[in-house]
């Protein structure tokens, strides 16, 4: 996820890319442009302003950010979170092109992973992973209510550390079939998960609408996961595991 203007850079061959996109509610048009980071490049392109159907906003977010397949030598990097023992969900334009994923944690060494399922009009992924997982995240719908956190790694983040903890705030006048929401991210947080208060999952970030107050601060897309398929949804299985640990349920993605 993209901090406030470009990412800065980072090491020769990350890849930060998170779209950024711009909402107008009173005319329901939208601008879409995609922030990346390869090697020590930041590039930033932005794109026509459209209409969006229900799905559409989340749809072109992966559209724009993914690249299929990667450049060479480029490292894709950003969030995920275990649904299940063995499965991470993450956004899907954070994986797209990669041959090799990598996830890991302060509580995983570093272990490899394959697509078990994707969503790409939702900008959703499932991956499958060759660990077992310290603990994992339940998933819910949004209650509309309370106090919201974001969990994610940066791009110059290790991913031996614990992820960063933001605040975020719902936002009236979401998109159709999202979810909005104001936060401070950056660079890697794409596919980090929004959970309300209780530690349900409700969203996985996706992209940037209309940048906000501050440094790093934006109003940010998300994928709502009560809009998910059952095809995705079917792989969450939080029976007899240990749940609610985020130090444990949140990785850091990276992919070439």
């Amino acid at each position: 996820m993209a901090g406030h203007g470009l990412a800065p850079p980072v090491a020769k061959g990350a890849n930060g890319r998170v779209p950024r996109t711009r909402h107008k509610p009173k005319t329901q048009r939208c601008t879409i442009a995609t922030a990346r980071v390869l090697t020590f490049v930041s590039l930033l392109t932005p794109l026509q302003a459209c209409s969006q159907p229900e799905g559409g906003l989340l749809e072109k977010s992966y559209r724009e950010a993914a690249r299929t397949p990667l450049p060479a030598g480029a490292i894709a990097v950003g969030t995920g979170f275990f649904i299940a023992p063995d499965k991470v969900m993450t956004s899907a334009h954070v994986i797209a092109g990669c041959d090799t994923i990598i996830v890991e944690n302060g509580r995983l060494e570093p272990a490899s992973a394959r697509v078990a399922a994707q969503d790409r009009r939702r900008d959703a992924a499932v991956l499958k992973v060759q660990a077992v997982a310290p603990s994992v995240l339940s998933l819910g719908e949004d209650s509309g209510r309370g106090a919201l956190r974001i969990l994610g790694y940066g791009v110059g983040e290790t991913g031996r550390m614990p992820a960063d903890t933001r605040e975020a705030a719902r936002l009236k006048g979401s998109p159709p079939g999202a979810l909005a929401v104001s936060a401070r991210v950056s660079a890697g947080f794409s596919g980090a998960p929004i959970l309300e208060a209780g530690g349900r999952v409700i969203g996985i970030l996706s992209g940037r609408l209309n940048e906000g107050e501050g440094r790093d601060q934006a109003d940010i897309i998300a994928s709502p996961v009560a809009g998910l398929s059952a095809a995705l949804r079917g792989h969450a299985d939080a029976r007899g595991q240990k749940q609610g640990a985020s130090e444990g349920a949140v990785v850091k993605v990276s992919c070439q």
